[in-house]
């Protein structure tokens, strides 16, 4: 309930959105136009089927390509997988980076680790690449983390919010 208060779906959706949305199951996406040049996509989750991730994002950034910017909402995000975080990021990246190096350790008795694991953006065929404003706050998390992470350096996207949950994990997904 208390989340509610940072995150109005219902509000978004009337206000902002003038109830002409399109929701999906898929990251539990919400899009449309705030206005003709300003795009809204709000993701709650981070879905592990990189498959139709992919797809829905394709659909999306296709959609939402005439903006002259967009807004994307991950307050609330609660997380979910890494990979699929990334596949999301790679559709608003203008240059391929690396945004991440992780070391796993080998045993939970051992303080040994595995050699650093560098993590990269591969931007997509389907990309926006306008001006991009990050909502976050203290809800979004993990994977959630892990996409803003992979946008921060991005010259063109911008964050706004609060500190995050901080409850980033680098863990491989499974």
């Amino acid at each position: 309930a208390l989340r509610s208060l940072y995150k109005n779906s219902d509000l978004i959706k009337s206000k902002y959105l003038g109830n002409c949305f399109t929701s999906s199951g898929i990251n539990d996406f919400l899009y449309g136009r705030i206005n003709k040049d300003i795009g809204y996509i709000s993701l709650n989750w981070f879905d592990q089927d990189i498959k139709k991730v992919e797809a829905e994002m394709v659909k999306i950034v296709r959609y939402l390509k005439e903006c002259k910017s967009m807004i994307i909402d991950i307050r609330n995000n609660r997380g979910g997988t890494d990979s699929s975080a990334l596949t999301v990021a790679n559709h608003f990246i203008k240059t391929d980076k690396c945004y991440q190096i992780s070391r796993t350790r080998k045993t939970n008795t051992d303080y040994s680790y595995t050699d650093p694991k560098l993590w990269y953006t591969n931007h997509s065929n389907e990309v926006f690449s306008n001006p991009i404003l990050i909502l976050i706050n203290r809800y979004t998390m993990s994977a959630a983390e892990a996409f803003s992470l992979a946008l921060k350096e991005q010259s063109h996207v911008s964050f706004i919010g609060e500190p995050t949950a901080g409850a980033f994990s680098d863990a491989e997904d499974a």
